[in-house]
């Protein structure tokens, strides 16, 4: 998809709500970060589309769709700004990974989803691999597509020329889904953050920290998605 088409679908569905006003709303124990748009990854179970538009508490999210009506699957052109693991989400008292994005534009959206799904691990083992080539700052583009098998989860890929990815970490993590040994899974997935933000600190100063995003999200148990 090309990005002037991507920016155009992101500004229209940004006319849809001032996103930033709901991220506000969203958002406790201080001030809300300057987010235009907020994604959630297969957060509408029987859609087939990857990213969906939060709109409220009391609105179903919107599958992000191409001008061609097939779902978008690239935010491209992308910087990391911020990241951060959230715990005690929703009803289900979820614990989510949320990613902060920076577009060419200037305009900053928020992805987040569950801290087991395999787009969470898929992303944190791509992010930790930029960081081990030196491009953590870079611009990528951040794919997102659903597998062919079973209940389809949601993996991703980042791509900065190649395809990046920590395979040592990514193995790690992967055993620990295969053993549902999410305490050692969610320790790792926590250090790798913590690591990433203590790397992108020069780089945030001015970017304002999520400590809470309450969005009620049905929740498959153990990381279907």
């Amino acid at each position: 998809m090309p990005f002037w088409a991507f920016i155009y679908l992101l500004n229209y569905m940004t006319m849809l709500v001032d996103s930033s006003a709901i991220v506000a709303d969203l958002v406790s124990g201080g001030e809300a970060p300057e987010i235009n748009m907020m994604i959630g990854i297969g957060v509408v179970k029987e859609s087939e589309a990857v990213l969906f538009h939060y709109i409220g508490n009391d609105e179903k999210p919107v599958a992000l769709m191409t001008k061609a009506g097939k779902p978008l699957t690239r935010l491209a052109n992308v910087k990391l700004i911020d990241i951060n693991i959230v715990t005690g989400i929703g009803t289900e008292n979820a614990t989510k990974l949320n990613v902060i994005l920076e577009l060419h534009s200037g305009n900053k959206i928020l992805v987040t989803s569950g801290i087991q799904t395999w787009w969470s691990m898929c992303v944190i083992s791509g992010l930790y691999g930029l960081l081990q080539n030196g491009m953590i700052t870079e611009s990528f583009n951040l794919d997102s597509y659903r597998g062919n098998l079973g209940r389809k989860p949601i993996f991703a890929s980042i791509r900065c020329g190649l395809v990046y990815s920590d395979k040592e970490l990514y193995e790690i993590l992967n055993a620990d889904r295969k053993d549902q040994a999410w305490d050692s899974y969610q320790l790792s997935m926590s250090t790798i953050v913590d690591t990433l933000q203590k790397t992108m600190k020069p780089y945030t100063e001015e970017t304002a920290s999520i400590e809470s995003v309450d969005v009620q999200v049905e929740e498959t148990v153990g990381g279907e998605f």
